[in-house]
């Protein structure tokens, strides 16, 4: 393999991963040749793998198969072809078995896009699942030596499984949400809560959570859980279930403590 930073790059798609990678990959001196994407006047999936070495689909996942039989007769020969998809294996059409000289992978950052600004702060401190072809993992793992150099492999039947755990961490915007409501409610900044926030963050990655998780819940006060019930219901009614689930889901972790 010639050295990467010779390779003619292109991307498919140009969302918010796409846009946060183009402008590391630029910054350490990568070739970004193309980029198509739909919104785009210059949209042409065919014209970049025609030219490119190295094809990155950025697009959502859904649409990558679809991009991937688009382009598979216009590939050039020894194209490493990836997507950043954290559910999809690079192989999502089992080319391997036919096209021994298209070198895949999926290289996936366990980061949010959300913010461009928070993005480029922290790609360099964020680990990156790799998966593919021989080829294609080593390929990629070059590209995220030259970013942050922290990855692990994948097997291609642990993905959804991985992809699970990377999502569940969603799970803490209607949590968030539902707190802001309150204190909304209660006409206090959102603000206040910070160190809160950033405290109990800090102790679940630095401490077992069974042993650091405080509250009602884990002292077992049913008159103050049952008080948390009937304002909830009052003000906020939509949401009581899932504080309910959640309160006995505490009380289980911390039931072995």
């Amino acid at each position: 393999m010639k050295s990467i930073k010779n390779l003619k790059i292109g991307f498919i798609g140009y969302g918010r991963v796409a846009r946060v990678f183009v402008f590391f990959l630029k910054k350490k001196g990568f070739q970004i040749k193309a980029i198509s994407d739909k919104k785009m006047k210059n949209f042409d999936n065919i014209k970049v793998a025609k030219n490119c070495d190295l094809i990155f689909v950025a697009t959502p996942d859904k649409e990558i198969k679809k991009v991937y039989l688009e382009i598979e007769n216009y590939l050039k020969p020894n194209t490493y072809l990836g997507h950043f998809s954290g559910s999809l294996p690079g192989d999502i059409l089992n080319w391997q078995k036919k096209k021994k000289n298209i070198h895949l992978f999926s290289l996936h950052p366990i980061l949010t896009f959300g913010d461009f600004k928070k993005a480029i702060k922290y790609l360099p401190k964020t680990y990156f699942a790799l998966e593919g072809t021989k080829k294609g993992k080593e390929l990629a793992k070059n590209i995220v030596k030259e970013i942050s150099n922290k990855y692990f492999y994948l097997n291609k039947k642990d993905k959804p499984l991985y992809h699970l755990m990377c999502t569940t961490t969603n799970f803490l915007f209607p949590l968030f949400y539902l707190t802001f409501q309150i204190a909304k409610k209660l006409k206090i900044s959102k603000k206040t809560l910070y160190p809160l926030v950033k405290a109990t963050i800090e102790n679940i990655f630095e401490k077992e959570i069974k042993k650091i998780i405080t509250g009602p819940a884990r002292r077992k006060e049913k008159s103050i859980i049952n008080l948390h019930k009937k304002v909830l219901k009052k003000y906020f009614p939509n949401y009581f279930k899932m504080y309910d689930i959640l309160t006995k889901t505490i009380m289980e972790i911390v039931k072995n403590r």
